[in-house]
């Protein structure tokens, strides 16, 4: 006499549709996160190889214009700040002292971005006691540099033109004057 012994048979499992596909979806995301990152970077912000600081059209948070004459064989120091920043208030007296330092060799200018906080950036220039020009930014500026996004940003600028070097986010004091004498040395 033969007993049937059951057999067990392996489920079988439905076709997952999700995952068959999903082998190329993540390389795809990535491709594409990185693809926007570079375009977001080459076209918001462009660190400029070259400066003309006298087409930037500087103008005074009043909106008077800053005579060029007065960038030039100097190291102009463009530095994008706001008076709400932590980091930007840090830099403001190392930047007043590096000006203060180098009064034929250099001009610091400190770029407000935000027309909402001119009144509370001249305030806070004034409470600080700094002597060098803060300013609005211009469209000319934008043109040149790009939309600088991150702040602090400061370009070192040769009296050629040429910058020499673009720090982000707050520096200490000792690097400013490095900067600052790279700068005059080119």
């Amino acid at each position: 006499m033969q007993q049937d012994i059951p057999q067990y048979e392996q489920p079988t499992l439905a076709p997952n549709r999700r995952a068959e596909g999903s082998g190329l979806r993540v390389p795809a995301v990535l491709f594409l996160l990185a693809i926007s990152f570079l375009y977001i970077r080459s076209n918001v912000f462009r660190a400029p190889k070259q400066l003309n600081v006298d087409a930037l059209d500087i103008r005074t948070l009043s909106g008077a214009p800053i005579n060029p004459q007065r960038f030039l064989g100097k190291v102009v120091v463009l530095n994008f700040w706001a008076p709400w920043c932590g980091p930007c208030q840090t830099e403001t007296p190392w930047l007043q002292q590096l000006q203060a330092a180098h009064p034929n060799d250099l001009l610091v200018i400190g770029v407000d971005q935000d027309p909402d906080t001119y009144a509370e950036a001249a305030i806070f220039a004034a409470s600080r006691g700094v002597t060098y020009p803060i300013v609005q930014n211009s469209g000319a500026m934008v043109n040149a540099i790009g939309s600088v996004s991150s702040i602090p940003t400061t370009f070192y600028i040769a009296p050629s033109g040429k910058v020499v070097h673009t720090a982000t986010g707050a520096i200490s004091e000792a690097r400013m004057e490095g900067y600052f004498n790279d700068a005059l040395n080119r």
